[in-house]
């Protein structure tokens, strides 16, 4: 999120977004809470030394749509055939995600690996559920979420685990781990 804060003015932005804000007073905080996100400032401006305008493009990490709630990174997800949309999604290290994965057209599944690629998966998983995990299935329209703790940086496939149709086998995607 994009906290400007001028006098007793202020806004807040969500990203990705572009924004402007108009205020009237000389001092000007601006604030970002996400130290691993980006943060450009297209224009800051002062006319007559009282009157500013303000133009910030704020992008959040690649393909993904987050919010912060409670120290949750939320992340809505489709799912339509034969695809995830994002994919990849990047998430940091010790992030507690919530994806909310929507179907679009018909009923699909969700299935996420614990243990990233190519590491042993008789020691700690990678990502730590809150409820135990299998097939999710996703009816037409509805949304289900599932959530983790991402614990060990890593490439973590997940897949549709519902019968889709003809190409169901190609519908597969990534959660990238970052440290």
């Amino acid at each position: 999120m994009l906290t400007v804060t001028a006098g007793e003015a202020t806004t807040t932005f969500g990203y990705p977004t572009t924004g402007s804000l108009c205020i009237s007073k000389s001092s000007h905080t601006v604030e970002y809470s996400e130290d691993h996100d980006e943060i450009s400032i297209a224009r800051l401006t002062i006319d007559g030394g009282d009157a500013s305008s303000y133009d910030s493009t704020v992008a959040g990490p690649a393909n993904a749509s987050p919010s912060e709630t409670e120290g949750v990174r939320v992340i809505e997800v489709t799912a339509k055939k034969y695809e995830f949309n994002p994919s990849p999604i990047r998430v940091k290290q010790g992030t507690r995600v919530q994806l909310k994965i929507t179907a679009t057209d018909h009923a699909h599944g969700f299935r996420i690996k614990p243990f990233p690629d190519g590491v042993d998966t008789k020691g700690n998983a990678g990502l730590v559920f809150s409820s135990p995990q299998d097939c999710q299935k996703i009816e037409k329209g509805q949304t289900e979420i599932v959530e983790f703790v991402a614990q060990t940086p890593g490439t973590y496939p997940f897949k549709c685990c519902t019968r889709c149709g003809w190409h169901h086998r190609a519908m597969k995607g990534q959660l990238i781990v970052e440290p």
